[in-house]
């Protein structure tokens, strides 16, 4: 394999693996936050079960593949030519409908 791929699918793993870390302390610092106000039930039982594991992995995963793709059409494209606050702004609605499919594809897999 190339140089130029081993550098580009080693940054991708990285930066998934980096969505992973971050979908999972967010999950902590929140089951922390909440943990003493929620009692005892379905929610608390979900919490504790594997398939909360299943889903941030899943969810990451697919926000992470995204977040690449956005980045790199992004930087290839003329996109890259705009103002800053442009790229900002295109940016930040692809990365908003890519954490929104995230969340559809794992609520679709796991709900129904």
């Amino acid at each position: 394999m190339q140089r130029k791929y081993k550098i580009r699918y080693s940054e991708w793993l990285l930066i998934t693996l980096g969505w992973i870390i971050v979908f999972y302390l967010y999950f902590i610092f929140s089951w922390w936050g909440t943990k003493s106000f929620l009692q005892e039930g379905w929610l608390i039982e979900y919490l504790n079960s594997a398939n909360i594991h299943y889903e941030i992995i899943i969810q990451a995963v697919i926000f992470g593949f995204l977040f690449n793709v956005i980045n790199v059409v992004a930087s290839k494209s003329e996109l890259s030519k705009k103002s800053f606050g442009m790229i900002i702004l295109v940016k930040t609605i692809f990365y908003s409908i890519a954490i929104t499919f995230s969340q559809l594809f794992v609520f679709l897999v796991f709900y129904i």
